[in-house]
């Protein structure tokens, strides 16, 4: 039996180990050419706001789930306490907020860029794709956090920076904010800040 084990093993564990390099290697690829065309729309001054804003939104929009982002960043204890109503409600605003609030601050970026450092498989269907920031006060370590999804396709659903969970914070903000306030206050002030 062991001999039977050991040589399964040994044909299937180079496959499953070339899968992950093979995700790795196309993430940390994919990463670099995105994060490339990202600071070329960025800083190229012949793209005013808006045009900066549209074209940003091709590359970068596409590669986020923020439905699962959404999910995320409500304990588990909240969602289960609200209706399917409010639940469908709140992925929409939140999908809305969220990109309104990153793409309003894309022009803090000018000047800066980014250096793709490395790839990680994580868990099986995770892959960690670290980056940094590098402007003139320093660099500012970004970790993109990709899960591949129902369709096999890769998406990030969180992303850290310098260390700091987007998600968990949200998720607290939130919690914070629940405790005081009603869930139909929560989507009202998410609502008024898109």
């Amino acid at each position: 039996m062991k001999i039977f084990v050991s040589f399964l093993l040994g044909i299937f564990l180079p496959i499953y180990l070339n899968a992950q390099n093979a995700d790795e290697k196309l993430l940390f690829d994919k990463m670099a050419v995105i994060s490339n065309n990202f600071y070329e729309i960025l800083n190229d001054d012949k793209n005013d706001a808006k045009t900066r804003r549209e074209k940003i939104i091709q590359e970068v929009i596409p590669l986020f789930d923020f439905k699962l982002m959404a999910r995320l960043s409500l304990d588990k204890n909240i969602r289960s306490s609200i209706s399917k109503k409010q639940y469908h409600e709140f992925t929409n605003i939140f999908e809305d907020y969220i990109k309104d609030f990153y793409l309003d601050r894309i022009d803090l970026l000018k000047g800066t860029s980014s250096n793709v450092r490395e790839s990680k498989q994580n868990k099986g269907n995770r892959v960690f794709v670290k980056a940094t920031i590098d402007g003139d006060s320093g660099s500012t370590l970004v970790i993109y956090k990709f899960y591949k999804n129902k369709e096999q396709k890769w998406l990030i659903y969180d992303l850290e920076i310098a260390n700091v969970s987007i998600l968990q914070s949200y998720r607290s903000q939130f919690k914070s904010y629940l405790s005081e306030h009603s869930f139909e206050e929560l989507l009202t002030k998410l609502k008024q800040q898109t």
